[in-house]
């Protein structure tokens, strides 16, 4: 009776051991998934921040300068 009851248990971990794994891979590939999204999530998030600040960063470098170009322009036409 002993021996009916280890068998018995054996195939029941056993079982529950093959469901235990299926559940696993199944947790993998959905973090796997998860883990891509977040990745490319950060990279848009780095280009748009890139978008919005190369055009401030050459307009802060350029523009001054056109500027007081055109302040000259104007100033000397009306004298």
């Amino acid at each position: 009776m002993d021996n009916k009851n280890t068998d018995n248990l054996t195939e029941e971990q056993t079982e529950l051991l093959r469901r235990n794994l299926a559940v696993s891979e199944d947790i993998l590939k959905k973090t796997e998934y998860i883990r891509k999204y977040i990745k490319w999530q950060k990279i848009w998030g780095i280009i748009n921040i890139l978008i919005i600040v190369i055009p401030l960063t050459i307009g802060v470098i350029y523009l001054p300068p056109l500027f007081r170009d055109y302040l000259n322009q104007i100033t000397s036409l009306s004298k």
